[in-house]
């Protein structure tokens, strides 16, 4: 009769966790959400070259420089974990804790754009995560192939389509190193 439940339970419980939007897995999704920070400069060589060594300060490899679109991007890299102090491509300890627990990724993308007789630029992080499916172990002798991942790249779905074995899906941006970015690039642009 007494029980520590009063009412209905919370729709969200009742869920499978992946019960989202597909469209939020995208990285389209996540680079079109409003930015958190931006850098105002008169001048764009030095906003860009700015933008350019904060990617590079925090070991990101720089993937394209499109001076005509006003992008730069970077290559993926695998965010740090707990024992690794001597990188910083986290925002703060939320997700670090969260690339300690999974493998995440992050890619750096700065967007310049001119605002009447100003540059700005907007950085945006986007995270990844790694999903990894698993491999089904029937013999005592397929131990030692547990860790190697499946020879077909792919399975078969429910609907009979085929589903890769391995991906990389968007969970997100990391705000907080977005903030930080720009900070960086203003205290390069005032020395």
């Amino acid at each position: 009769m007494t029980g520590c439940i009063n009412g209905n339970s919370n729709p969200a419980a009742t869920q499978p966790a992946t019960a989202i939007d597909p469209d939020r897995a995208t990285l389209q999704y996540w680079i079109d959400q409003p930015a958190v920070a931006h850098v105002h400069n008169d001048a764009f060589q030095p906003l860009w070259d700015a933008a350019h060594n904060c990617a590079r300060n925090r070991f990101f490899n720089i993937d394209r420089n499109d001076y005509r679109d006003g992008l730069l991007t970077t290559f993926p890299v695998i965010s740090e974990q707990f024992f690794e102090p001597w990188r910083r491509d986290t925002g703060d300890g939320r997700e670090l804790l969260q690339s300690s627990l999974a493998t995440v990724r992050r890619t750096l993308r700065f967007e310049f754009e001119r605002e009447g007789q100003f540059w700005t630029v907007t950085p945006k992080v986007i995270v990844e995560r790694y999903s990894l499916a698993e491999r089904r172990i029937t013999s005592v002798t397929q131990y030692r192939t547990i860790v190697q991942g499946s020879t077909d790249p792919d399975r078969p779905g429910l609907n009979g389509e085929r589903i890769a074995n391995s991906y990389w899906y968007a969970i997100g941006r990391d705000t907080a190193l977005e903030k930080t970015l720009a900070d960086e690039i203003h205290d390069q642009l005032q020395r």
